[in-house]
């Protein structure tokens, strides 16, 4: 038996990816099988597209744009993740392929958040990133290197801790906004309908939780 995420060596004069059988009448299926190049990734259990595109050294936007996904999309293992290359022409809005599936209604968190783009959408895609006390980027972070990579991200430049210090408090939140938890002891970022994103400590890592999971100081705003 293989399973999705497994690699299968053939010859590389071979124009055809490899299949396998399926126990369902005797029909077969494409292996989503990664490149032998650098040019595409093959999702493994664990990955988030933030770590992806930081294995490779490119920006998460470009992963964003090569693969037609966004803020949103949710990954599975065996999903194959363009690295390089140009992004897949439009289909004009038919349907998508197994390998750039949308969201799943399966996770109650991202069923009940509203769209996301800019700030909320980069944070969103990190999720599932390991907790590491003092780290700064999506190979481990704690909540301010988490708050700090993201808007980062988004050309914008904030202390390494105490960001809203450099922000101003607001009473009317948005997503993308900051959120200050425990005094001052947590930051994580505004993703709306009362949920939020941030990097919780080393058994959970980076998480969407409610807002309401720990005493709330504010909100803070660029």
């Amino acid at each position: 038996m293989i399973y999705p995420g497994e690699r299968i060596q053939y010859s590389k004069s071979s124009q055809s990816s490899p299949s396998r059988s399926v126990s369902n009448g005797g029909s077969t299926a494409a292996n989503n099988t990664s490149s032998v190049s650098a040019k595409t990734h093959t999702v493994q259990s664990g990955d988030s597209l933030g770590r992806i595109a930081s294995r490779y050294g490119v920006s998460l936007q470009t992963v964003f744009q090569l693969n037609n996904m966004d803020g949103n999309t949710i990954i599975y293992p065996g999903d194959v993740i363009r690295i390089s290359g140009s992004a897949p022409a439009s289909n004009g809005g038919a349907a998508q392929s197994n390998n750039d599936r949308r969201v799943s209604n399966v996770s109650n968190n991202v069923q009940k958040l509203p769209s996301a783009s800019g700030l909320a959408a980069t944070a969103r895609a990190y999720q599932g990133v390991p907790y590491v006390w003092a780290g700064t980027s999506p190979a481990g972070w704690d909540c301010s290197g988490f708050v700090q990579h993201v808007y980062a991200q988004n050309g914008i430049d904030l202390p390494r801790i105490y960001q809203w210090h450099a922000m101003n408090r607001t009473f009317n939140p948005k997503p993308g906004d900051v959120v200050v938890q425990n005094g001052g002891s947590h930051v994580g970022i505004y993703l709306g309908n009362g949920k939020m994103i941030s990097a919780l400590n080393p058994s959970q890592g980076t998480m969407i939780h409610n807002v309401n999971a720990m005493p709330l100081v504010g909100y803070y705003t660029i």
